[in-house]
């Protein structure tokens, strides 16, 4: 661009400077878009589940971690020993990521121990847990954590809770993460923090079916610039712009339990929400990808999504800590799965079992199984879920008395 001269040397220079000016807020404002990251546009948001195949929707998981790469702590976790002839059928249901093979390695590893006993699985969708064993067509359901809806459904029907056992830990690549952009100095949170950042003023929240007033907190402890973080400069005065997917998806309830204290908490309110569509050019544009686009343009946002989606170039993940003595946690596959790594996420096995009374044999001992070495080492071949500790097998086995 042609600068316009002027017979006084005063005002050439103030041109100058105009245009110095010019130059450096066009750089501003590309920076506080994310250095010209376009997202595609959403014009659609079509269920995209629904799969058009008359087979209906089919999952099919790859491995994201060697087999064994957990070898040595598999070795701390007992073999199956049967305690009990089974025979006839166990009907299981749930999970369809369960479904894609997983399933089948349970099954094939049991019958070698009980050649007697017919593993049914209908592991369709994770929605079909909780209905099957209120039901009574299956005798566990698995899956993620039972949502509020799900859980009051069967204590309305049966009166007292499902039995609940934890069978393996969400896969490193599906493990809760908080990301910034790469260029935000920010690089550690704690829990109250991230209450602070995403949560509200709130009455109370649930802990299964119950509400707890107890976890009420007031708006002094909202946390909505980044200057309340520690941030100066240009950074101290700029509002924390949020984003992550809709918060009716399992591991957005995950995180209200984990950060919140419990479900149907409230939530920031100016939190963006996102949901998977279509683009214009017919495009799937999943929401946890919108939420990585958007982080990537912004550098004064903040996003949640699993691992994968902040794990990328331009972004940067945050360590978390418990509380504000620490230590600072980073996300990785060991720290996941020692679960030292504050925000977890474990998946559910639910069985209907009255209390004070005895779980059915045959049901007992294919949880067993699943909670053996032999169990555990199948959920590593798998490759998407993360395999139990020792230390919570055990806990997780005394359940079964």
């Amino acid at each position: 661009m042609e600068m316009p001269k002027h017979p006084n040397r005063n005002l050439n220079m103030i041109y100058r400077k105009m245009m110095v000016m010019a130059v450096l807020t066009s750089l501003a404002v590309a920076f506080a878009r994310g250095k010209g990251t376009d997202c595609p546009e959403c014009v659609s948001w079509v269920n995209i589940g629904i799969s058009e195949s008359p087979e209906g929707r089919k999952v099919d998981v790859k491995p994201t971690y060697p087999a064994d790469l957990f070898k040595s702590s598999l070795a701390d976790i007992p073999l199956y020993q049967p305690g009990f002839r089974v025979t006839g059928t166990i009907s299981v249901w749930g999970s369809d990521y369960v479904g894609s093979r997983l399933g089948d390695y349970w099954r094939e590893g049991f019958h070698k121990y009980q050649p007697e006993a017919t593993v049914e699985n209908k592991l369709v969708n994770v929605l079909a847990a909780i209905p099957s064993i209120t039901l009574g067509i299956g005798d566990m359901g698995l899956g993620r954590g039972a949502s509020w809806a799900e859980l009051f459904f069967f204590e309305r029907v049966h009166n007292y809770p499902p039995q609940d056992i934890l069978f393996a830990a969400d896969g490193w690549d599906a493990s809760l993460a908080v990301f910034v952009n790469s260029d935000n100095p920010i690089s550690q949170l704690t829990i109250q923090q991230l209450d602070g950042i995403f949560g509200a003023q709130r009455t109370g929240a649930y802990v299964g079916t119950q509400w707890h007033p107890e976890l009420a907190r007031g708006p002094e402890k909202n946390i909505r610039t980044w200057g309340q973080l520690g941030l100066t400069g240009h950074w101290k005065d700029q509002p924390i712009r949020l984003h992550g997917s809709v918060i009716n998806a399992f591991f957005m309830r995950n995180f209200e339990r984990l950060v919140f204290g419990g479900e149907g908490a409230s939530w920031n309110e100016n939190f963006q929400q996102h949901e998977s569509c279509y683009t214009a050019d017919g495009k799937a544009f999943y929401r946890q990808d919108q939420v990585s686009c958007a982080v990537l343009r912004d550098p004064y946002a903040i996003g949640l999504a699993y691992r994968q989606f902040g794990d990328r170039p331009g972004l940067k993940l945050l360590r978390i800590a418990a509380s504000e003595n620490g230590p600072y946690v980073a996300n990785n596959i060991q720290n996941v799965h020692n679960q030292s790594y504050p925000l977890p996420t474990f998946h559910h096995l639910y069985i209907n079992r009255k209390p004070g009374q005895p779980i059915e044999p045959k049901v007992k001992e294919y949880v067993k199984f699943i909670l053996s070495r032999e169990g555990q080492e199948a959920i590593t071949r798998h490759g998407k879920y993360l395999p139990l500790t020792a230390d919570r097998v055990r806990a997780e086995l005394a359940k079964l008395e």
